[in-house]
């Protein structure tokens, strides 16, 4: 059912990627290329972070906006799903700001850091399917994820390692081929086209989820 609710939502999930993402794309590259010296994962990272944090928000807020309605049966187009990124950017901001912060600490905790990033997976997705942000937007995550530890993790496990073996692929291809800046801008445009399926994957567990706890409400 959900399936087929994202159906009539990919186009506009598709011109987000093009119109948005892709200039993203080609920007973090050449910046990478000219800027800063790609062999230096650090300054590569912190380009990649850095663009993610202060212009990704706004498409991935819209992607999230664009699936919540195709689940609700109801179509959205590229500019009123852009205008909904725009006034979500704050909690967006936010919420991925932590999230950022959140990550680096628990890397030194392998095991506790594992169960929390799993209870904290649907934390942007409450950004826009609740109004949620910050540590409003973790908590609402950490609530919807009580008791279901094993099946989330197991299934942002599966999705999580799909998503990350395709991208890699053409990451690694596109290394092969040719080691220059617009090689690298096409690889990183080619992956995010698989980033409104990721996002849609995620979400609708989130919907999944949400339902459950307000069966359980």
């Amino acid at each position: 059912m959900m399936t087929l609710a994202l159906t009539a939502q990919w186009a506009t999930l598709a011109l987000l990627v093009v119109c948005v993402h892709w200039p993203l794309d080609v920007l973090e590259s050449f910046i990478t290329y000219t800027w800063v010296d790609p062999e230096d994962l650090r300054a590569t990272f912190r380009v990649s972070r850095t663009i993610d944090q202060f212009a990704r928000v706004i498409p991935d807020a819209a992607m999230f906006f664009v699936i919540g309605r195709a689940l609700d049966r109801e179509a959205v187009g590229l500019g009123s799903s852009l205008a909904e990124g725009v006034r979500a950017y704050g909690r967006m901001w936010l919420t991925r700001f932590l999230a950022y912060l959140s990550i680096l600490s628990l890397l030194l905790l392998v095991i506790p850091g594992v169960y929390m990033l799993t209870r904290w997976a649907f934390s942007e997705a409450s950004v826009v399917g609740e109004g949620k942000a910050g540590s409003s937007a973790f908590g609402r995550s950490w609530e919807l994820t009580s008791g279901r530890f094993w099946s989330v993790f197991g299934a942002v496990l599966a999705g999580g390692a799909v998503y990350v073996a395709i991208s890699l692929l053409f990451v690694v291809a596109g290394t092969l081929i040719l080691d220059e800046w617009w090689m690298d801008a096409l690889t990183t445009m080619l992956c995010s086209l698989l980033r409104p399926l990721w996002m849609a994957y995620l979400f609708c567990l989130y919907a999944y989820l949400l339902r459950g706890d307000h069966g359980r409400g």
